[in-house]
């Protein structure tokens, strides 16, 4: 089981070294980014499904982790991960997601017509390409950005009323 997990790290490594480094925009971060990954993917790897989008799994813990950690350290007036300094971020109004939890935004896409919400799922949840749904669902690229721009639409449009 460990040296799948290996072999699937080896081969995704670089991808979420690059990721985390554009997110975090300075190296100590991405690093314990990436550490933090690995340990939550190394704890749920033997759960994932053989032919599962290792890639899009592994990045998608990422950028969880990193959603998690912005919203810490705001919480704690602390330096985030983008470098913006406790002062300037005490005097803005926090994002509209810091206020949102996991069980709110799985909600509002259970609440998403069935197509749109395959079409996110597939995306967000599987690491599909755009191309790996269209093949999936018998549908064009064309429809599959469009499912995605409009489920993201509605998401952005019930999760800012849910903040008010």
């Amino acid at each position: 089981m460990f040296a799948k997990f290996a072999d699937a790290v080896r081969a995704h490594e670089d991808t979420l070294r690059a990721m985390a480094f554009r997110l975090c925009r300075n190296s100590a971060d991405a690093e314990d980014l990436v550490q933090d990954t690995l340990e939550r993917a190394m704890q749920h790897f033997r759960m994932l499904a053989p032919e599962s989008n290792v890639r899009g799994w592994l990045l998608s813990i990422l950028q969880h982790r990193f959603i998690d950690v912005c919203r810490h350290r705001l919480r704690r007036h602390e330096t985030s991960l983008a470098g913006i300094d406790a002062a300037e971020q005490a005097q803005e109004e926090p994002p509209p997601w810091a206020e949102l939890g996991p069980d709110d935004v799985r909600k509002a896409v259970d609440r998403l017509p069935d197509e749109l919400r395959t079409t996110y799922e597939l995306r967000v949840h599987d690491g599909l390409s755009y191309g790996e749904i269209a093949f999936s669902l018998g549908l064009s690229v064309g429809t599959v950005k469009s499912r995605l721009t409009r489920a993201r639409q509605a998401l952005r449009a019930e999760l800012g009323a849910l903040r008010c």
